[in-house]
């Protein structure tokens, strides 16, 4: 269904990333593990994320709990781009 590139498939799936929400008693390689299947499923119908928009959207998504993560994580690239694998 996923590799179908239709334009009802491709709104699914950005509802479904821009939808995900972490729940609190979720643990956060479960909310990874959700947000790297959409992401590769968009990738499947022609819809690409660079690392830094990627790594934008992940942290995001992260609840207001880990703000001071976030914050730490944004303030350390300076004016570089984030990059995902250093979340």
């Amino acid at each position: 269904m996923y590799k179908n590139p239709s334009q009802s498939n491709k709104v699914y799936l950005m509802r479904h990333l821009f939808n995900l929400k972490m729940d609190e008693f979720a643990s956060v390689t479960y909310y990874i593990n959700e947000f790297n299947v959409i992401t590769t499923q968009l990738n499947l119908v022609d819809i690409k994320f660079n690392d830094e928009v990627k790594a934008l959207i992940l942290l995001s998504f992260l609840l207001e709990s880990w703000s001071a993560t976030v914050t730490t994580v944004s303030s350390s690239f300076g004016k570089e781009k984030l990059k995902l694998q250093a979340i």
